[in-house]
């Protein structure tokens, strides 16, 4: 009887221990993934859309591996299941992040920042006349609505992202040439460019 209450005990105590190790190895492959998911939505191979998916699929993933430790033991059907759901997981973060799709705000509106400096230069050293300025600003203004339009399904496809360098580079060369036209002003007060959009995070 001893014998058999032992072996008991010792049953228990592996299954906690190896309850414990699964839940360790679920909770860093968790932080593993939350950590490439975070990578991709900084610098841009993650949009909008697919970095909220992602996130959503990691929160499924806790919340079943909340129910499986309620009762204190996670068993071995649990522990497959939820590694499963991993791996579904980690494949959906590589496909999503290498899919060509990407999130346009970093490089466009680094793109757009400068250019709206550039403006702000010629309009302040007077190598830009005011109707230049306000040119060169409506030019702005349609990038950024370009990119909203683009924007609004969550993605920026590799042809939208084209349209708006294509747009952006006209605008770059337009930049240029007002500014090197010999059409100078002595004072360039009051026109600004176009200010910067608001993008949803």
């Amino acid at each position: 009887m001893r014998i058999v209450n032992c072996m008991i005990v010792a049953a228990a105590v592996a299954a906690l221990a190896t309850s414990a190790m699964a839940g360790d190895r679920v909770d860093n492959r968790q932080v593993r993934q939350r950590a490439r998911i975070a990578q991709g939505a900084d610098n841009g191979s993650l949009t909008k859309r697919e970095d909220r998916r992602l996130v959503r699929e990691q929160r499924a993933i806790n919340r079943m591996e909340k129910r499986a430790n309620a009762d204190g033991t996670v068993t071995p059907r649990e522990n497959r299941r939820i590694a499963k759901a991993q791996n579904r997981a980690s494949r959906d973060i590589y496909r999503q992040k290498h899919d060509g799709q990407i999130q346009g705000d970093n490089r466009i509106d680094a793109r757009q920042e400068n250019q709206r400096d550039r403006i702000r230069d010629g309009v302040k050293d007077g190598t830009l006349t005011r109707h230049e300025a306000r040119r060169l600003a409506h030019e702005q203004r349609a990038v950024n609505r370009a990119e909203r339009a683009a924007e609004a399904d969550g993605k920026i496809t590799p042809g939208e992202q084209s349209r708006i360098d294509n747009m952006q580079d006209r605008t770059n060369a337009d930049i240029y040439k007002q500014k090197h036209d010999d059409q100078n002003r002595p004072s360039a007060q009051g026109v600004e460019p176009a200010p910067a959009e608001n993008n949803v995070q």
